[in-house]
């Protein structure tokens, strides 16, 4: 099976998805991320960055809706099955007791840094790489997403269901002869 793409052709470019500095709260992260998302509805992440030399901005990693929804449930007060159900119903549901409770959980978690709640050390990878290796370490790492790098910048961003387009469109040509 030959696979004739490159990894250039999957790349999401960085500055297509929304940004956050890593010094920000995730109520901001999350406000940007719904007002991207209200506009564009293509990615549901966005990159963290890091303020460098002058008004340089460096990407230093992704944070995910799964990242924000894990940190809100670890700062509710239960850690049961309902927690999830409390945070996704209106909070005028429950009696006035729980409601205090799950908006002051709710605001701590909000008012919770991005950068503690980014995964640490992200999987970076080299833009000169292949999808075939760019795939390879996708699934060593378990993640859906890998930021890529061309030198010392970060360029853009490899997704799984990119990759599982291209192993589709490889497969189909493999078929067809």
């Amino acid at each position: 099976m030959q696979l004739p793409e490159d990894l250039a052709s999957l790349i999401v470019p960085a500055e297509e998805y929304p940004t956050v500095d890593e010094g920000e709260s995730v109520g901001t992260a999350i406000t940007a991320l719904r007002d991207y998302f209200s506009q564009h509805e293509e990615h549901r992440s966005m990159l963290v960055t890091r303020r460098g030399e002058g008004d340089d901005r460096q990407i230093v990693g992704i944070l995910t809706v799964s990242d924000i929804l894990a940190a809100l449930k670890h700062h509710t007060r239960s850690y049961g099955d309902d927690e999830v159900s409390r945070m996704a119903h209106s909070l005028s549901d429950y009696g006035t007791r729980t409601r205090r409770h799950t908006e002051h959980d709710l605001r701590d978690g909000f008012d919770l840094k991005v950068e503690d709640l980014m995964p640490e050390d992200p999987t970076h990878i080299d833009a000169s790489l292949s999808p075939a290796d760019a795939l390879q370490i996708m699934l060593r790492e378990n993640a859906e997403m890998l930021l890529v790098a061309q030198g010392d910048s970060v360029v853009g961003v490899v997704r799984a269901i990119d990759l599982l387009q291209y192993i589709d469109r490889a497969w189909c040509r493999a078929r067809r002869g």
